[in-house]
């Protein structure tokens, strides 16, 4: 049967990778090659192995991966990844191509929709266990911007110390989007705005929307 099976290959690229990924999928009775794709996926560069695994382990509930698994699972998936280093020297994972990554999303990730579980588990894996505040602050708004988890981004934002890091303009793009884009006129309904001393003493403070924009963007 292997010429029959030969010849039932896709004869391109793209569906060649989607039928390998398809395969390993079936054959993994773990269903954790699933979800490391998937998780790799969520991650827009390199991620650190250990963050991966700690992603993972949120994903099962459990408070980790074994280190024999975690090595099986590396090997399996070993031609579609590339292996490299963070700025704590630490190997990092990547798929090797864009190719891989079009693959997993049409194969595992478009059929069921199911981007929101793995954005939020890594998520969860970056406010409440990661120590690398740097990775924190790189990583969690932008999945929580992802997951639209929007309470929770602003709330980080606003509250959390590791934020304090994060640069002005930073801050006002991931906010822009969380900002109301009714235009306030008379007879609807108003609150209270407060606004911090210093901004409120600033030249031209209440001159132009863009210009309230960005104290609101700083009193965060």
């Amino acid at each position: 049967m292997l010429t029959k099976k030969i010849i039932e290959l896709p004869d391109t690229l793209q569906g060649l990778l989607e039928s390998i990924i398809q395969r390993l999928v079936q054959e993994d009775y773990s269903t954790r090659v699933k979800k490391l794709l998937c998780l790799l996926h969520c991650c827009q560069e390199g991620v650190a192995e250990q963050d991966l695994q700690g992603a993972m382990a949120s994903l099962e509930g459990v408070s980790e991966i074994p280190t024999m698994y975690w090595a099986s699972l590396r090997r399996t998936l070993s031609f579609l990844l590339r292996v490299g280093r963070d700025h704590r020297g630490k190997d990092t994972l990547n798929f090797f191509h864009g190719s891989v990554a079009k693959a997993v999303d049409q194969c595992l990730l478009s059929p069921d929709n199911c981007h929101h579980i793995y954005l939020v588990s890594l998520a969860d894996y970056y406010e409440y266990k990661c120590t690398d505040h740097v990775t924190v602050v790189n990583q969690l708004p932008r999945l929580l911007q992802e997951a639209t988890m929007n309470s929770r981004l602003v709330n980080f934002l606003r509250k959390d110390p590791r934020a304090r890091s994060i640069q002005a303009h930073t801050r006002a793009r991931y906010l822009k989007g969380l900002l109301c884009t009714h235009v306030c006129r008379d007879g609807f309904p108003r609150s209270q705005a407060m606004i911090c001393g210093m901004c409120s003493m600033r030249t031209g403070a209440f001159g132009q929307v863009t210009t309230i924009y960005t104290i609101v963007s700083r009193c965060y």
